[in-house]
């Protein structure tokens, strides 16, 4: 299967046909989000919310990361703020809570962006999000600032275990990058 990146999708494609299941759609947009085919993906999770299914705040996620990825940020900042309605203004998951502080920053709300950015940061001890963090103060010419972020990646990084830095092994990079 890794050797042939579309045999998934027939397969999941072929899982669809044969039963047509919210569990099924969901495996076939997972895996056309892998393959980076977002307007399919959309699709298919949006066929999923209905019925039950309609307020499901691990679709509505899904949708979220989604829309993301496809450069609408003001749909993305919509589904994030339905699920945390939902869950008591909370985001259950890292990498969520990173997606809506980089959906805050595609959309142009600066401020709150950083201000998830640095939760981010402070709760997690992210280093995609630190990384992101300082390519957003980069963007607003804050320099000295965007540099501090990307010398304390590579201050920090020495202090985690080796699968810790084989984890975050490209923000490392990216940040040694922007230093040089």
């Amino acid at each position: 299967h890794t050797f042939i990146p579309n045999s998934r999708i027939k397969e999941m494609e072929r899982n669809l046909a044969i039963a047509d299941t919210e569990t099924n759609r969901l495996n076939l947009a997972t895996e056309y989000a892998r393959q980076k085919q977002y307007a399919k993906a959309i699709e298919l999770v949006q066929s999923c919310m209905t019925g039950i299914y309609a307020n499901d705040p691990g679709m509505m996620l899904e949708l979220a990361r989604l829309y993301l990825h496809t450069g609408q940020p003001a749909e993305s900042l919509a589904m994030f703020g339905k699920v945390m309605k939902m869950k008591n203004n909370r985001l259950e998951k890292p990498e969520d809570e990173l997606l809506y502080a980089r959906a805050q920053e595609a959309a142009g709300n600066k401020e709150q962006a950083e201000e998830e950015y640095k939760k981010v940061i402070r709760i997690h001890h992210s280093m995609e999000g630190r990384y992101y963090y300082g390519m957003m103060l980069k963007a607003q010419g804050r320099t000295q600032e965007a540099a501090e972020q990307f010398q304390t990646i590579q201050k920090e990084k020495n202090l985690h275990p080796q699968y810790v830095r084989r984890l975050n092994a490209e923000w490392i990079r990216k940040s040694r990058k922007e230093l040089v």
